[in-house]
């Protein structure tokens, strides 16, 4: 009846009724499918039948009267009303439309009787009083109306519905103190109630609070507006964020943020500023934008608006949403000021009463100014680590009943991004608090949250034992659990409130068939425990937000999770979809991580795997046309992390021509693959335990360029390393590269009739800490083999290991870069003699 195919109840009712014809059920639900089919006079008839049948049923009278009314015959219905009204006198939604009709009708006395009846029947229903209260107020009896308001909430003190009704009342009265009074009490209770908290700001003027003293007034940054900007096009003359610790852990944050855009450019940005927020537990409040300019003129704030700060591109949807705040017009040199707060407006804290968040003292522009200042009580001790930076001020300061702690930096370098650098979170100075002492407290917490959410029912038991059914060792079955999981469940996020950080059911995230980290990982550990294999969640901070420091111990770093198999030492991420069991995903390779069980937690470096693990093996061979072009027969295989990219690439075979040879022609241009099946060949892609491995053959038309009346042949890959990894003569920020890797190509060409090789590449190597490179050659008869290998062993080269790094790219290019030179052969010297 309730399903989209709603018809197909129809025989099945009529199955009833033909075994039982005053089936009350079975007559109701054909009158809905009758209505449901615009067939109102037909459902009529078969009610008022049925009530000629069974003429004291109170539903078929009480239906009947309805079905009258829809139909505008409201004389029947009221009398049919009454009739039921005598069988059911206690029908409280009945009596309360007797309630309404009376009020509509202005009969204050019919009103009076009804409501008196309401209110005897359930003296102890909120709903009854809440009833009588609106009733009493529209017939103009207000002393009456607030009366049952009262009574409503004598039995239920925090009711707020109740609360609020009467507030409106009590508004409606002019009675404003009251009102504001009780809505103040509701927003206690209910802190999360927007409408409620918006009422209450534009109806009395929101006081400055004490933590917006902190606040600089205009004239101290204005003093700052022609200082040095040291070339950049903006920065930050204030940055200043004020947090009260509850002692729920919930808190509140006060901001000032002043900027300065330095050319037209940045002041065409400089228009609008954004901030995030958990909508779900947070509310924003515009204390105050302002626009200075250089002439002595302030313009305010103009328009706000938000939204989603979700990636759909991840299928990841969360409660943040983006605030944005639009300036008028801004103009070089203007500056821009903007106060806002961050409250928490939950009841209660999700994470039990814990507090956490990192502050941020630089940027990539000059930042003066930036301060943070921490309150919390006394009995919540704070955990504080602050970078080392140079002019950080720290002041620990003892209040009444809570403990101050205020940084203070007046002036910071900025960091000017470089290529290949790690992520700025890991760069940027910041101040990092945490209520939780250890980590053991963080697993403890977190454990507590997850250790039901991994309990297996039948059918996820169902499921274990037919994907690891025949398998023997304990490997086979973490691999076969793995697989299903990665291959048969969709990576979608729904990070609403408490699941930003609690998995959701196991059973649950198995049966819609999609999740996220999380719920992934919490299926491969419910799986593996069903199959007799211990295993663990593990919280994760990706390499794509950087390294951070263990201290203090806190929830903030972690954005991942993931599972782990002791036995096995082997951390599985549900969420690489192409990647191997034994490939750990690029981004979780060196991660700060926490094993979380119910032994304990431990906080580990997530492996990084050797260069030989993550190979990209290449065999060309080249039959060499007098043209420069070539037949080209080419084998890759990959492994490591190379191996998930080119699963993902080229695993649709709708797409696998265009791609391969778009590929490929980035390295060897103009090359097209043969058409037809031979062209191309893959290992089976969808097999993520194997090396992924291509064989293409095609025809490369510019395979050597000539020079004079040579060929200029390319025998080594095209990759050049200073180009992509050591672009700069010097660095002030390390590298780091995504992985250790291995390329290992041998290129072997086949020289054409009346043409020799007339010069060969220089075989060569060397090795430093970073890592190594090779060229060997190998020539027999009108064939040169050419065997080129470069390993990268070192993934972060800091500043001072960077010319050295510099000159092992170079060397690695240089020896890549050779090339075999072949044409006719010369000429045989003549002989002459002399008599």
């Amino acid at each position: 009846r309730t399903s989209p195919n709603w018809r197909d109840a129809v025989p099945l009712f009529d199955r009833v009724l033909s075994l039982d014809p005053d089936n009350t059920e079975a007559i109701l639900g054909r009158v809905d499918l009758f209505n449901e089919a615009g067939l109102k006079r037909t459902a009529l008839v078969t009610l008022e039948r049925a009530v000629e049948r069974t003429p004291r049923s109170v539903a078929l009278l009480s239906a009947t009267a309805a079905q009258l009314s829809s139909l505008d015959r409201q004389a029947e219905s009221t009398e049919l009303s009454e009739r039921y009204s005598s069988y059911r006198f206690d029908d409280i939604t009945w009596i309360s439309s007797r309630v309404q009709l009376a009020v509509a009708q202005r009969n204050s006395a019919l009103a009076e009787h009804w409501l008196h009846r309401l209110v005897s029947i359930d003296p102890g229903s909120a709903h009854a009083l809440g009833v009588a209260a609106n009733a009493y107020f529209r017939l103009g009896m207000h002393d009456k109306s607030l009366a049952m308001f009262d009574r409503a909430l004598e039995l239920a003190p925090e009711d707020v519905d109740t609360m609020r009704e009467k507030a409106a009342t009590l508004g409606e009265l002019g009675r404003r103190s009251e009102q504001l009074s009780l809505l103040r009490k509701v927003l206690a209770l209910r802190p999360q109630l927007r409408e409620v908290r918006d009422y209450l700001e534009h109806v009395e003027p929101s006081r400055p609070k004490a933590d917006e003293a902190w606040a600089w007034e205009p004239d101290r940054f204005l003093s700052l507006r022609n200082t040095s900007a040291q070339g950049f096009h903006q920065r930050t003359l204030r940055s200043l964020q004020v947090t009260t610790v509850y002692e729920s852990g919930l808190s509140s944050r006060f901001h000032q943020i002043v900027y300065q855009p330095l050319t037209d450019e940045a002041a065409a940005s400089a228009r609008e500023y954004a901030f995030v927020y958990q909508a779900d537990r947070e509310s924003v409040q515009l204390r105050g934008g302002r626009v200075f300019r250089a002439d002595g003129r302030v313009d305010e704030a103009i328009e706000t608006n938000e939204g989603p700060a979700d990636d759909p591109d991840i299928a990841m949807y969360t409660s943040a949403r983006t605030f944005y705040v639009h300036f008028p017009k801004v103009n070089n040199g203007d500056i821009v000021e903007l106060r806002y707060r961050i409250e928490d407006v939950t009841a209660q804290n999700t994470f039990a009463d814990y507090f956490g968040e990192v502050f941020f003292l630089q940027s990539s522009a000059p930042v003066n100014n930036a301060e943070y200042v921490v309150v919390a009580p006394k009995s919540r001790p704070l955990h504080v680590r602050a970078s080392n930076l140079p002019g950080l001020v720290r002041e620990d300061k003892d209040l009444a009943d809570s403990h101050q702690i205020r940084f203070f930096l007046p002036s910071s370098s900025p960091i000017v991004p470089e290529p290949t650098m790690p992520p700025w979170a890991e760069l940027l100075g910041n101040v990092h608090v945490s209520t939780y002492k250890s980590w053991d407290d963080v697993g403890r917490w977190y454990w507590g949250l997850a250790k039901d959410q991994l309990v297996a029912d039948d059918e996820i038991k169902a499921l274990v034992e037919r994907v690891t059914k025949g398998l023997t060792t304990e490997q086979d079955k973490v691999r076969a659990v793995y697989k299903y999981v990665v291959q048969r469940t969709r990576y979608v996020a729904l990070e609403f409130g408490i699941y930003g950080y609690k998995p959701r059911r196991a059973s649950q995230t198995f049966a819609r068939g999609w999740g996220d980290c999380k719920d992934k990982a919490a299926l491969i550990v419910s799986m593996l425990r069903v199959a007799g294999i211990p295993a663990n969640m593990v919280l994760v901070r990706t390499s794509m937000r950087g390294a951070f420091p263990s201290d203090p111990a806190s929830l903030a770093p972690f954005d991942h999770a993931i599972a782990y198999v002791p036995s096995m030492d082997l951390y599985l991420d549900g969420t690489a979809q192409f990647t191997g069991s034994r490939e750990l995903p690029a981004f979780d390779r060196g991660a700060l991580a926490l094993v979380v069980g119910e032994n304990g937690s431990r906080l580990v470096n997530l492996p990084e795997p050797p260069a030989e693990e993550t190979r990209r093996s290449r065999q060309l061979e080249a039959t060499l046309a007098p043209n420069g072009s070539a037949s080209l027969d080419m084998r890759i295989e990959t492994t490591g992390a190379f191996a998930p990219q080119w699963r993902d690439r080229y695993h649709s075979p709708q797409t696998r021509r265009d791609r391969l040879g778009h590929d490929i022609a980035s390295d060897l241009p103009g090359f097209e693959i043969n058409p037809g099946p031979t062209g191309i060949e893959t290992s089976d892609l969808e097999d993520i335990e194997k090396p992924a491995s291509v064989h293409v053959r095609g025809r490369a038309p510019q395979f050597a360029r000539r020079e004079g009346d040579d060929l200029s042949v390319p025998v080594a890959p095209g990759e050049r390393f200073v180009a992509s990894l050591a672009t700069q003569s010097q660095r002030k920020l390390d590298i780091k590269l995504r992985y250790a890797s291995v390329l290992d190509d041998t290129w072997t060409v086949r020289i054409p009739q009346g043409l020799v090789a007339k010069s060969l590449p220089a075989p060569t190597s060397g090795s430093t800490p970073f890592g190594s490179y090779e060229v060997t050659v190998e020539r027999k008869d009108n064939t040169v083999s050419v065997h080129a290998k470069v390993a990268f062993r070192k993934t972060r080269i800091t500043p001072a290991e960077y010319p050295a790094f510099l000159a092992f790219c170079e060397q690695a290019d240089r020896a890549l870069a050779q090339r075999l030179v072949v044409g006719k052969p010369a000429p045989a010297a003549s002989t002459t003699s002399t008599h």
